[in-house]
């Protein structure tokens, strides 16, 4: 059984040039209202101009993903590329009108238009009680934000300098071609980096090692081009950090975020504190495979003979009814993304690799896509993607503006749904043989959510002060292998070829401190799944509290209403004695 999503839930493919003149129309009539914005006006009115805007923002964003889906499902359709980048730079043109409404309440002038005031800002907030919060933050990030000519070159610069400069990147990545030549074996070219990263999965040792090496060989014959592209980045982002007084170049994402500096440093710090318990599991696999010390090469190697493949049927049974013995919302709303059709299953010569949710607006049923080749890796990468769906349907009430929960809180729903499916295949698992691999690979995934993506940001961190001083190539990818060194503590032998590793990662260029919401996302969730096996019945009801809020609040806030204090060190430990616990029970089988 497979499934091909539908798409004309959204609009039918020969509707795009009538909605995209009617959105046109609507960004005009937008620039028109912000003309007339007084700090004096009634409640009714200011409410009316906010959905006026929350309307413009979802009639774009379901132009944009109708398109990126069918691109997605279809990467040879030149007329879904050509409607993505028409709907792409349509959201920009909303967003330039949306501006001035945003600088308006932000206290600025804009155009004849008073600033708004103090009093009169909190009197008219109280008209949009569901969106007050995102309305006095929006008033906050005033000290940041720049007059609306500086925002339009911003966003020019972007759009005319930094964007190309990261897309050119991703050209020279998917231009590569792979002489793959493992040990004793016959070599082939492989074509695509997916292609050849399936490889760092095998349980052929010789094929790890010539995966790994033919990639990083790669990036370090170019490591010139990927350098030159994020020092640019990096440049740019320290530039702006300062020209929006921001007191380091972490601090705007955070800000960003709605996260607090100190918060931040009590997971990244954790996450190094804690880093033994992975040391352990590396020092147990290393065992397994009768060796001294683990190589860098073989940290993803499988556990065990060769898995059973799991038919999409089997996966998505598990997945429901886990869901159904969990809560009956859940099960409800994961049911209607398939009664719906709106999820894209299996893999096809013209799809592209990987797997996610699009979550397009409020009152849109989320789209599911996915490449399902039957692992138990792809069971509960359903599972991940179908928990991501769920907290949209429970967030489907709130406004555009305020519908997606920022970075750190939207791994939420996705990894603790993965969490009580693993538990489900744990409890399931007919041998000590088939536990041992799924405790395996979930450590290894945990490992690959938490401590390397710490460790991504701590390189950040590290990068931002050296290329502000002036460093060369050769010693950024020193200071890398550094971090790899105290990130692995000895208890994993790391070929000097992985010092060009950092070029690889794409998430430093295009979203600079991106890596810590899975860190976030990851130890939150495995907390929540802990809260969970304490008390079920006191537990569910506040953590659909905490998807249905969305994007509402801040996750200091989100979370602290259920009493959870992200800001305090202690908290992020919880989530790793549930690791150690997987720990324990993998060496006792």
């Amino acid at each position: 059984m497979s499934y091909s999503w539908n798409l004309n839930d959204l609009y039918r493919p020969g509707d795009f040039e009538v909605l995209y003149k009617e959105a046109r129309n609507r960004v005009g009539e937008y620039l028109g209202i912000c003309a007339t914005l007084k700090r004096r006006m009634s409640l009714k009115r200011f409410r009316q101009v906010i959905l006026k805007g929350e309307e413009l923002k979802k009639r774009v964003s379901i132009l944009y993903w109708r398109a990126a889906l069918e691109e997605a499902s279809d990467m040879s359709s030149e007329e879904a590329r050509m409607n993505k980048g028409r709907a792409r730079d349509l959201e920009l043109e909303a967003d330039r009108a949306l501006r001035k409404f945003r600088h308006w309440v932000m206290g600025r002038k804009t155009g004849r238009s008073l600033p708004l005031d103090n009093i009169n800002a909190f009197r008219l907030f109280g008209a949009c009680p569901e969106m007050s919060d995102h309305l006095k933050n929006m008033r906050e990030m005033a000290s940041h934000t720049l007059s609306e000519r500086e925002e339009m070159i911003i966003d020019a610069k972007d759009a005319c300098g930094i964007e190309p400069l990261t897309d050119m990147r991703a050209l020279i990545e998917t231009g590569f071609e792979y002489d793959f030549r493992p040990e004793g074996k016959r070599g082939r070219r492989v074509r695509s980096q997916a292609e050849l990263m399936r490889y760092v999965y095998s349980p052929v040792p010789e094929n790890r090692r010539a995966a790994y090496t033919v990639l990083l060989e790669k990036y370090r014959d170019n490591t010139d081009k990927f350098f030159s592209v994020f020092r640019s980045v990096v440049k740019d982002w320290g530039f702006e950090t300062g020209l929006r007084g921001y007191d380091s170049p972490i601090q705007m994402r955070n800000k960003l975020n709605r996260v607090p500096d100190g918060a931040v440093e009590a997971l990244l710090d954790a996450c190094r504190k804690n880093r033994h318990i992975f040391k352990r599991y590396f020092g147990y696999k290393a065992g397994e495979d009768g060796q001294e010390r683990l190589p860098r090469f073989d940290i993803y190697s499988p556990s065990g003979k060769k898995e059973k493949k799991v038919s999409f049927e089997k996966a998505l049974d598990t997945v429901l009814k886990t869901f159904g013995e969990f809560s009956p919302g859940f099960h409800k709303r994961a049911l209607k993304i398939i009664e719906k059709n709106h999820i894209d299953t299996h893999p096809s010569p013209v799809k592209q690799p990987g797997a996610f949710c699009a979550s397009c607006a409020p009152g849109v049923v989320p789209y599911v896509f996915l490449n399902y080749t039957g692992t138990s890796r792809d069971l509960l990468t359903l599972a991940h993607e179908l928990g991501h769906a769920i907290h949209g349907l429970y967030a489907g009430n709130l406004s555009p503006s305020v519908y997606h929960a920022g970075l750190p809180l939207a791994e939420t729903a996705s990894t603790f749904a993965e969490l009580i499916v693993f538990d489900r295949m744990y409890r399931d698992a007919d041998s000590a043989a088939l536990r041992k691999r799924l405790l395996s690979g979930k450590l290894q995934e945990s490992y690959a959510s938490i401590l390397r993506q710490a460790y991504f940001v701590k390189f950040e961190i590290k990068a931002h002060e050296l290329l502000e001083n002036g460093v060369t190539p050769e010693e950024l990818s020193d200071a890398y292998f550094e971090l790899l060194e105290e990130q692995f503590s000895g208890s994993v032998d790391i070929d000097r070829l992985f010092r060009y590793e950092w070029a690889y990662i794409p998430h430093i260029v295009r979203t600079p401190f991106y890596c810590y919401a899975y860190c976030f996302g990851e130890l939150l969730s495995l907390v929540l799944y802990n809260r969970y096996r304490e008390n079920p019945d006191t537990f569910i009801p506040g953590f659909e509290r905490i998807l249905s809020a969305g994007g509402s609040a801040s996750p200091v806030d989100i979370l602290g209403a259920e009493g959870y204090d992200i800001t305090s060190p202690g908290f992020w430990e919880q989530g790793f004695r549930v690791l150690e616990g997987y720990q324990e029970d993998l060496e006792k089988l």
